[in-house]
């Protein structure tokens, strides 16, 4: 599997950092409610 070889390389450390941008603007638009 690609996905498996890629998340086991330097797509781990992107994976991670999109899911925190997604926790941060997900946490700025509930903030402004």
């Amino acid at each position: 599997m690609e996905i498996i070889e890629f998340l086991g390389g330097p797509g781990l450390f992107l994976l991670l950092a999109i899911l925190v941008v997604v926790v941060v603007v997900y946490s700025k638009f509930k903030n402004r409610r």
